[in-house]
Order: structure tokens, then C-alpha cells, then sequence
């Protein structure tokens, strides 16, 4: 396998009211393209500041993203966003939906020649039926499942996810993980998601742990 995500002497640091932060020290970290990958770790450790930092949504204060040949780090923003539309599909905790938009056009909105890809989807993801309601009113978890539906649809390289079964009860979640990862082998998609859920984590072949990756994390809980 070739890496795919290469992470070196990654830091994120912010600013506050005179005060310097540093949210996120990561000195290396790889995972190989084609690898599925589960990142546990307790709120507040960095797994979502992470997962933004791979996404191009935010930038490092310092070290490098390679993601396949790209530094996407150094990329400007309009080319980190044709990346991110072409070659990524994400999951974030705000699912970035369009309230008043059904299920249907939300999903399409970008990707309108993927009907049949998208029909066979939502009937995977148990959500069907709702294709033609509003989002606005749906639930958390139908939500939730719109987002992880319009992510795989256009089967892109990188499957990045944020709790992704966060709003789902187990029973569900597990069909929902089983669909996922079963697109990303079919596609041969590099998957990473973070999850507090050590059911979730369990039902992959790779589990790694934020809290004991973040320096940063380490050095806050040691001065506790």
C-alpha cells in the first residue's frame, strides 16, 4: 500500500484575548490508501480539530498535510475547495444540509448525475422513503444519514467522518458503518472517522487514539 495522509510536526494554535492555545500537536501520523481507520478520544482532544485539518477547513499553525501529492496545507483556498468537492466526502457535526431543500436535492445539489448511485444509497442507509420530505423535517439521525449519503455518492478518495453515528441508535449505526466501509472497499476510498463509540471503533481493523497521540492534549492533562 502507498501512504495517502502523511502528517509531520503538525501544530494548531489559536488566539484568544491575549492567551495562545495550542489545540493539536501531532508529530507524525500516517495512514495508507485504502486503510479504514477509527480515531477514539475523549472531548476536548483534538479529534475534530484533526479531522478539519485533513479537510482543508482550517489550516495549520505550523507543519505538514500530504495528502497523496498535494501539501494541502499550502494550497490556496479555492483549490483546497475543488479537492475537497471532487476528491472528498465528509461528514462534519454540522451536516451543512439545506433546511428547506428535500432529502433528494440536498444529496444532488452537486452531484446531479449521480441519481442511480444516490437511489441505491439512501435505500442502504434506510432512508428512502424520505427522499422527497424536507429536511427540516427530519430528525437528527435521518439528517445525519442524508449527510453520510451525499459524502459517498460521488465516490470520492477520501472519506472523512465526525461522529457519523453520533444521532443513531446501535442497531442502526451498525448497518450504517457496515455501509460505509463497504463503499470505501468498493471504491478502495481511504476512510478515517472519530468516534467516542468503542462499538463503532470495534468494527474496524485499525483504531487509533487521539489522547495519546495530541502532545498537546498530553502536556494540558499533565498540568491538571
Amino acid at each position: 500500500m502507498s501512504i495517502t495522509i502523511q502528517i509531520n510536526q503538525l501544530e494548531k494554535s489559536v488566539q484568544h484575548e491575549g492567551n495562545h492555545t495550542t489545540l493539536l500537536s501531532l508529530p507524525h501520523y500516517v495512514i495508507e490508501s485504502g486503510e479504514q481507520v477509527a480515531m477514539m478520544g475523549a472531548s476536548g482532544s483534538g479529534k475534530t480539530t484533526f479531522l478539519e485539518l485533513l479537510a482543508g477547513i482550517t489550516t495549520p499553525s505550523a507543519g505538514s498535510i500530504l495528502l497523496n501529492d498535494w501539501l494541502f496545507h499550502e494550497l490556496r483556498d479555492n483549490e483546497r475547495s475543488h479537492i475537497r468537492l471532487e476528491k472528498m466526502g465528509l461528514v462534519l457535526q454540522d451536516f451543512m444540509l439545506f433546511p428547506h431543500l428535500t432529502v433528494e436535492e440536498n444529496v444532488l445539489y452537486v452531484y446531479e448525475q449521480y441519481k442511480d448511485k444516490m437511489n441505491t444509497l439512501l435505500t442502504s442507509l434506510r432512508i428512502q422513503h424520505l427522499r422527497k420530505k424536507k429536511v427540516k423535517h427530519l430528525s437528527k439521525g435521518e439528517q445525519q444519514r442524508v449527510a453520510i449519503t451525499r459524502a459517498l455518492l460521488h465516490e470520492p478518495s477520501f472519506l472523512l467522518m465526525d461522529e457519523p453515528t453520533s444521532n443513531l441508535d446501535p442497531a442502526t449505526a451498525r448497518v450504517i458503518i457496515q455501509t460505509i466501509q463497504e463503499e470505501a472497499k468498493k471504491t478502495g476510498a481511504t476512510l478515517l472517522i472519530v468516534t467516542h463509540d468503542e462499538k463503532v471503533a470495534n468494527c474496524f481493523p485499525r483504531t487509533d487514539n487521539m489522547e495519546k497521540l495530541n502532545f498537546a492534549y498530553n502536556h494540558q492533562e499533565a498540568l491538571l
